[in-house]
């Protein structure tokens, strides 16, 4: 994609759904382009800032089809998850790790991974300003 950080973020934000924290998962993205913009130009002495913007955008490619598809793998693992909580999975393939405390942090971590994934970003670019 060619253009700038704030247009690939509004595209995102477009075509993100609408009942997603659209905010925290910009705000990722954002900071995401931003580390491996500095990790471009860490690795090349000849390339300007837009040059190393540009080659992020494509590496990301097309915001409408990251929209589309980040949601994916978490509607599987909750899919799966709850075809083992109503039996329609037989529990007893996973009898030796489906205690009722295991089953309940796999839940809680999979509810509160984007901002467990929000704040390593943040720690990351605040790393990276203190060096």
């Amino acid at each position: 994609m060619n253009g700038t950080k704030e247009e690939f973020l509004s595209v995102l934000r477009a075509h993100l759904p609408k009942h997603v924290d659209a905010d925290a998962i910009i705000e990722e993205f954002a900071c995401h382009i931003d580390e491996a913009c500095t990790a471009r130009l860490a690795d090349t002495e000849d390339e300007s800032d837009e040059e190393a913007l540009q080659y992020v955008l494509h590496q990301l490619g097309s915001p409408a089809a990251i929209a589309s598809q980040m949601w994916k793998p978490l509607l599987l693992n909750y899919a799966f998850m709850l075809g083992v909580l109503f039996q329609i999975i037989p529990w007893q393939w996973f009898s030796g790790l489906l205690t009722v405390p295991f089953v309940f942090v796999c839940i809680v971590a999979t509810l509160s991974f984007s901002r467990i994934a929000a704040l390593g970003c943040r720690w990351g670019a605040l790393h990276m300003k203190l060096e």
